[in-house]
């Protein structure tokens, strides 16, 4: 995607010594270029579509849109195919990186209404990505999110709006992560995975949500 966190999620890569990435993804930025130029990305070890990057929307840069013409490692397709559980499942182990507006202590996770009356974007290939990684043996799929709205609301919250629609429910089992830290919730019961995610709160809200 595009914006801050999808950026420190690019820092992180360009600096943790990890080589031969491959990519499948609905939106291919400035960010996975980078990776790309800097040899991080090569897609060799890919085991479909073996040594180009995958994606259904290029957004960009000017330099971006000049690297990716006429580049065959950086290749289009339809998003039924680059969100495709099958596809998505075939390239695995499979990390999938989305942010969120909020989750609750449940689990339940929403990135397209703030409320019911202000909708904010389109899920994108969240849904799709998520349950495509619904066991382990897939890869796992990562919500990366802030602990605070930028008025200083906690994005943790015990439940979630009434009457907004969710893209991961409580059963998918995704790993939160925010500045605080993990949030593992794949095969934990109930009331550990509120345990989990009030611990990766900010401290200003931590006490409240867990007890």
């Amino acid at each position: 995607g595009l914006g801050k966190i999808p950026d420190a999620v690019v820092g992180i890569i360009a600096t943790s010594g990890h080589k031969n990435l491959g990519v499948q993804t609905e939106l291919y930025g400035d960010g996975l270029m980078y990776l790309q130029k800097k040899g991080i990305i090569t897609n060799r070890a890919k085991k479909i579509n073996t040594g180009y990057s995958t994606t259904s929307l290029i957004m960009g840069s000017k330099d971006l849109y000049d690297y990716v013409d006429m580049r065959s490692q950086v290749q289009m397709r339809p998003c039924m195919y680059t969100n495709s559980a099958l596809k998505v499942q075939a390239c695995g182990p499979f990390l999938s990186v989305n942010t969120a507006i909020g989750v609750d202590l449940s689990g339940n996770v929403w990135a397209d209404f703030i409320d019911p009356l202000r909708y904010y974007g389109g899920v994108g290939g969240q849904p799709d990505f998520v349950r495509a990684l619904s066991h382990k043996r897939y890869g796992a799929p990562i919500i990366a999110m802030k602990s605070l709205t930028n008025k200083g609301a906690s994005k943790i919250v015990p439940a979630c709006p009434s009457g907004i629609t969710l893209t991961a429910s409580a059963y998918d089992g995704v790993v939160i992560v925010t500045e605080y830290g993990i949030a593992d919730l794949r095969d934990l019961p109930t009331g550990f995975k509120g345990l989990a995610i009030a611990s990766i709160s900010h401290p200003d809200h931590r006490e409240k949500l867990l007890k």
